[in-house]
């Protein structure tokens, strides 16, 4: 935003310019008076353009650094949720099992995963889970 501030107040050197021009205009030959007052409004016109798509890339800027604050967090909240689930395969690897013992908790875990992977990317993108969580965990235990 430091950028639009500098360029709003620039807006009083323009106009103290303009304030100037006019006097210097009242001073100059009859030709070139029109010519200086016309050079000073396209001037006093390219301000207001820049000042107005400046605040327009401002705001495309914000939303866009939104977006990115949003994904990150997404990713965070992924990447928790994820070395969580790692662990668990990891316990499940590091069991003092047989392997079918072994197997039958890894079905379970990645059973529970994929539910869980579900429900966690549907939370993230905002559909609710009231009634369909119940029915997706009656489908990833079988």
């Amino acid at each position: 935003m430091g950028l639009l501030s500098e360029m709003e107040k620039s807006r009083s050197e323009v106009e103290r310019l303009d304030t100037l021009t006019v006097a210097l205009a009242d001073m100059a030959s009859e030709g070139r008076q029109e010519s200086l007052r016309n050079e000073m409004a396209d001037i006093q016109k390219t301000h207001d353009v820049l000042i107005s798509e400046l605040a327009i890339r401002v705001g495309e800027l914000e939303v866009v650094d939104d977006k990115w604050k949003t994904f990150l967090q997404m990713l965070d909240n992924f990447s928790a949720w994820l070395a969580e689930k790692e662990q668990k395969a990891k316990e499940v690897d590091e069991a003092n099992a047989t392997p079918e013992e072994q197997f039958a908790m890894a079905a379970v875990c990645h059973g529970n995963l994929l539910y869980q992977l579900v429900v966690h990317l549907f939370g993230q993108i905002g559909f609710g889970f009231s009634g369909v969580s119940a029915d997706l965990h009656l489908v990833f235990q079988h």
